[in-house]
């Protein structure tokens, strides 16, 4: 009876991800050409997501939203493709719950994908994202506060928040590196775990003081 229960919940559970798969792929196609290019979409999505270990549904909703803006402002499928993975690590650096990230993300979408960053969308990202935040006031040249006031005049558009992320994009990668090698990594001299470990070597180019231990 057991053996039978653990067969069905089983059962229920693949059902449930492939229809997950399904629907990650239905909102993927209203931004891309192909169903070629929907599945290779996807599956950098998916990546993206186990890489930054943000969750996925948000993930793709942000790059679908964030796409059919770009499409205006002409960029590129991977320019879009990188900004998510950047806005991704800039929300595990916020340290919000994965409730917290997941509406901070699509609020951010949302706003966006309206034409700018303002209102309730623009509080959600300033109080549960506050590195995201702080990328866009630091590419405005203001403070995080300061940001209300360049939403009430629809000034965070969407072409400013790609800019904002590409240009921090070297200095997000390091500090996401830096929280990565702080709490999950061992640094050793000869690497015989990758999950767990890093070499010295790799250690020092996120953390030039690093030391073995």
């Amino acid at each position: 009876v057991l053996g039978a229960k653990m067969a069905v919940d089983t059962g229920i559970a693949i059902v449930k991800m492939g229809d997950k798969y399904t629907q990650l792929g239905n909102r993927i196609k209203t931004v891309t050409a192909t169903e070629a290019e929907m599945r290779r979409v996807r599956e950098q999505l998916l990546e993206i997501s186990n890489r930054t270990r943000v969750e996925t549904g948000a993930t793709v909703e942000v790059y679908a939203r964030m796409a059919a803006a770009g499409q205006s402002l002409g960029k590129s499928q991977r320019e879009v493709l990188t900004f998510t993975e950047s806005l991704n690590k800039a929300v595990k650096l916020s340290g919000a719950t994965s409730q917290e990230a997941q509406a901070g993300m699509i609020q951010l979408a949302q706003g966006l994908g309206s034409g700018a960053l303002r209102g309730d969308e623009l509080r959600s990202v300033l109080e549960q994202l506050p590195a995201v935040a702080d990328v866009i006031a630091k590419s405005l040249g203001v403070t995080r506060g300061q940001l209300r006031k360049l939403g009430e005049d629809g000034k965070i558009t969407a072409d400013v928040v790609f800019e904002a992320f590409r240009k921090s994009r070297a200095e997000i990668d390091q500090k996401k590196g830096e929280l990565r090698l702080s709490r999950h990594m061992l640094v050793v001299e000869q690497v015989e775990n990758s999950s767990n470990q890093i070499s010295l070597e790799d250690a020092r180019r996120l953390n030039p003081s690093a030391q073995v231990g």
